[in-house]
């Protein structure tokens, strides 16, 4: 059941791919991988993290500019954590649209969608 993403655990994982991607960028400057078909595969393994890290990072300010659920952002590792006492809570929960909001944005968008079509509903 969706409970919310955090944005905070959110974002600490997408720094944790980019610093990823900086490790495996230092690795290749300074030639240590092992095999060379590690140090053939490195660029690419680098352009992978640092588009998933983009686009997580869109999707989440989209989340947060209230033009996508918040429920398309949901996984494993970004859900809130319980807080220990209050003084704790300072992260941001991002709660899913309710299904009457869904329907509303679905609608609006559908609206945008037969007017850029030249379509009159």
């Amino acid at each position: 059941m969706f409970c919310g993403i955090s944005i905070g655990l959110e974002l600490a994982t997408i720094s944790d791919g980019i610093d990823a991607a900086r490790l495996l960028a230092n690795e290749l400057r300074t030639e240590q991988f092992g095999y060379e078909e590690d140090f053939r595969r490195a660029p690419r393994l680098i352009e992978a993290v640092l588009a998933l890290a983009v686009a997580r990072l869109d999707l989440l300010q989209r989340a947060i500019g209230g033009s996508v659920d918040p429920h398309w952002l949901a996984t494993a590792y970004n859900q809130p954590l319980p807080p220990i006492d209050d003084a704790e809570q300072q992260d941001v929960i991002l709660d899913a649209w309710s299904p009457e909001h869904r329907a509303e944005m679905a609608k609006a968008e559908l609206r945008r969608w037969n007017k850029s079509k030249g379509g009159s509903k």
